[in-house]
């Protein structure tokens, strides 16, 4: 037997539905999506073969989306920065532009 999805209650189908079609960013919009379909009923493998994700991705959004709502949906690639850089870029790191 599949183990019950538990979505907390930070917004209804009806407002999931309106956000899923307004959103521009893709990656919201299919996050958005996905929980929408949640939210109506349907099951973590109807889901997982309609938008074409793991189920265990699902599940780590369903995580997200308890704990921060729908703010905590969406592409979170565009907030990070990244790594230093591990050599660092000048003149004096040029190859062969010594004396």
């Amino acid at each position: 037997m599949a183990k019950r999805i538990q979505l907390v209650g930070h917004l209804g189908a009806a407002e999931l539905f309106e956000r899923y079609r307004a959103a521009a960013d893709r990656v919201e919009r299919s996050q958005l999506q996905i929980i929408w379909l949640l939210r109506r009923g349907k099951s973590l493998a109807e889901v997982a073969a309609a938008s074409g994700y793991s189920t265990r991705w699902i599940q780590k959004l369903i995580h997200r989306y308890n704990a921060g709502g729908a703010a905590a949906l969406g592409d979170r690639r565009h907030s990070n920065a990244g790594a230093r850089a591990a050599v660092e870029r000048g003149p004096a790191c040029r190859v062969g532009g010594g004396a």
